[in-house]
């Protein structure tokens, strides 16, 4: 039962991390922070988009993980 909801929870991060690498492309693109501040936009976008990627990885990997523990359990049993 814990298992489902962990892998829920790392589906979800890996599905927001997504969602912060669009986000950060949209803002950069459609200048949503300042209309006028281009350096404003680019920091923006471009934080948001290494903050999607982070979050991707530390979910990409906790998924891997967890796979690798489920595969030890059904090995042991």
């Amino acid at each position: 039962m814990n298992l489902s909801r962990n892998k829920i929870f790392n589906y979800l991060s890996l599905f927001m991390a997504f969602f912060y690498v669009i986000l950060g492309m949209w803002v950069y693109k459609y200048k949503m922070i300042s209309p006028t501040d281009e350096l404003l936009n680019i920091g923006a976008g471009l934080l948001l988009v290494v903050y999607g990627g982070f979050r991707g990885y530390r979910a990409f990997m906790c998924i891997r993980e967890m796979n690798l523990l489920i595969d030890e359990q059904n090995a042991a049993k």
